[in-house]
């Protein structure tokens, strides 16, 4: 076999020139045949192959790298956005600026802020038909697109997030209605779902990390994301403690 038979089917199954520059340069005695033609076109087809599965292999593990850096890179802008809200309504609520976070660059944010895991168990709950999760994403979503003015509703807002019968009057009645043994200390932090409270009337729920879902906090009627130091140096009312998502009262 000649080795210009050998190019003629080298061009025909495919291989690359490179490869086929190989076959060219073998001697003419390893071209003798037709059968150490294909093999010789084999050996070299399989050795592309290792490349190129070679190559795959590369790009692939380089596409996931990347993902896993994009994914690195938006956490952290979202908590660079955050701590950049946060210091602005910090200090607004400390009168050391005149404007506070506009709602505009609230509702853009918190349409992509990330529900907490919760740690309360379904015994934990009472008198509820919605989890914890999707208490915390109604709030949220209270944020983002308010049904309604939540001006002076703080009760009204958990206990809907919650899906809670809204029996109880005020927020001190179901904080002064729960046994003492479910109410916890104040230097505890509040993990995300639990209720927060203070005197003399205000509940809101917690989101975890000191972070807060309020109504009024830095503007009247809507729901804001804030951080508990906002909360109290934007109001100054004493912190009685937190409890779970318990509405055995209602």
């Amino acid at each position: 076999m000649t080795v210009a038979r050998v190019a003629r089917q080298a061009y025909i199954t495919g291989v690359d020139p490179a490869a086929l520059a190989q076959v060219v340069t073998l001697e003419a005695a390893d071209a003798t045949s037709w059968s150490n033609a294909q093999r010789m076109l084999k050996m070299v087809g399989d050795s592309e192959s290792i490349r190129m599965a070679q190559a795959i292999a590369l790009i692939e593990a380089a596409e996931k790298e990347k993902k896993d850096a994009d994914a690195e890179f938006a956490g952290a802008k979202a908590e660079y956005d955050l701590v950049t809200l946060n210091v602005r309504a910090a200090r607004f609520a400390l009168g050391l600026s005149s404007e506070g976070p506009v709602a505009a660059d609230v509702t853009e944010f918190f349409k992509t802020y990330p529900v907490p895991d919760c740690q309360f168990k379904p015994e934990d709950s009472n008198k509820t038909s919605r989890s914890c999760s999707d208490a915390m994403r109604y709030v949220l979503s209270q944020v983002t697109s308010p049904e309604k003015s939540w001006f002076n509703l703080c009760l009204n807002l958990v206990t809907i997030a919650y899906g809670a019968p809204q029996t109880i009057p005020n927020a001190i009645d179901q904080w002064n209605g729960m046994p003492e043994e479910f109410r916890h200390s104040p230097n505890t932090v509040a993990p995300p779902g639990a209720l927060m409270f203070w005197s003399p009337n205000h509940v809101a729920i917690s989101l975890g990390n000191n972070m807060i879902a309020s109504n009024d906090v830095l503007g009247t009627g809507r729901v804001w994301i804030v951080s508990f130091q906002t909360i109290q140096a934007r109001w100054n009312m004493p912190y009685l403690g937190w409890t779970a998502p318990d509405f055995r009262n209602a």
